[in-house]
């Protein structure tokens, strides 16, 4: 079974070889048009991340831009950087990153217990 997908793959890239030889201009039309329809859904996508904040939150993105750039607010990383706010009250607190916001959820945003976890780390590397 495997070497049968193995060879459908070596003659799936051979023809399309032979095409690209034979219609480079298709080719190269095909290919701008893929970049071009990605650069379209990368600005939707921030589009749609800029309306979703102000929605949810009433983040800006002039406010966003100054939230963030500095990174999280824990870890100074600026990987999947999100908003964070109180679950109770809705009240924003800042920006962290996924990870950090993640994390803080899963303490059931209780600095009681995240002060419990620091001495926990601090007494375990002694």
């Amino acid at each position: 079974m495997k070497i049968a997908i193995e060879k459908k793959r070596k003659q799936w890239n051979e023809a399309s070889k032979r095409y690209i030889a034979r219609h480079p201009e298709r080719y190269v039309a095909a290919k701008k048009k893929k970049v071009d329809n990605y650069a379209k859904s990368e600005k939707r996508r921030i589009k749609v991340a800029e309306w979703s904040r102000f929605a949810k939150y009433g983040v800006s993105p002039t406010q966003w831009k100054e939230m963030s750039k500095n990174g999280c607010e824990i870890c100074n990383g600026f990987n999947r950087l999100c908003v964070d706010h109180d679950h109770e009250t809705g009240k924003v607190r800042g920006c962290l990153c996924h990870s950090c916001n993640a994390s803080i959820g899963h303490f059931k945003n209780s600095p009681v217990l995240l002060k419990k976890a620091a001495k926990y780390l601090e007494r375990s590397r002694l």
